[in-house]
């Protein structure tokens, strides 16, 4: 099962933390760790390209494990604008999963 937690401070997204794999099925057939690992990279290229500078992501990919730390202290407020609705659908993509795989995906939000 994939565990993903996303903590927010003080109404901003500080974190998204992914560990584990999901288990659907065997490596490179598991639709379920593919569909996460999509939508994650997804957003964080997204986010890259409005600012590559507010972000450090630590990743392993042997385990199953990724944390993206954001930081918005240099940030126009279009910018934490835009980052925040990227973080918004991303959650969604991720409640989408999880409806269909329970199984699969844990998801808490802190």
């Amino acid at each position: 099962m994939t565990k993903i937690i996303v903590k927010y401070d003080k109404s901003l997204c500080s974190f998204i933390e992914l560990s584990g794999h999901a288990g659907y099925a065997k490596s490179g057939f598991d639709i379920v760790c593919s569909g996460i690992t999509t939508a994650t990279y997804t957003s964080i290229n997204l986010i890259d390209k409005i600012n590559s500078d507010c972000f450090k992501l630590d990743v392993n990919d042997d385990a199953g494990y990724l944390h993206m730390s954001l930081d918005y202290q240099k940030l126009s407020k279009e910018e934490v604008d835009l980052i925040q609705l990227i973080i918004r659908n991303l959650i969604d993509m991720y409640e989408e999963i999880k409806r269909n795989y329970p199984k699969y995906l844990k998801i808490e939000i802190l």
